[in-house]
């Protein structure tokens, strides 16, 4: 993978991240623990391997856990 290619596919992602954010913070407002999130992550990414090119899906779930974890980090210091 190329960087070019890369920097496109997270382009791409915007806002389907931007929707995840949303996503993430409903789900920790009702209550649900970081190990369901955790899970979550882990099922989007099974269901998903073989059905795009890995580097693909490596990139996107890389950008998915950062997500998680800066809304986290966000929920935890309010």
């Amino acid at each position: 993978m190329d960087e070019t290619s890369r920097q496109f596919v997270l382009q791409l992602m915007q806002p389907m991240l931007h929707e995840f954010n949303k996503t993430l913070t409903e789900m920790r407002d009702r209550g649900q623990t970081e190990t369901e999130i955790a899970a979550m992550l882990e099922k989007i990414e099974i269901e998903n391997r073989g059905k795009m090119e890995d580097w693909i899906l490596d990139d996107i779930m890389n950008e998915l856990t950062l997500t998680a974890r800066a809304t986290q980090s966000q929920k935890s210091h309010k």
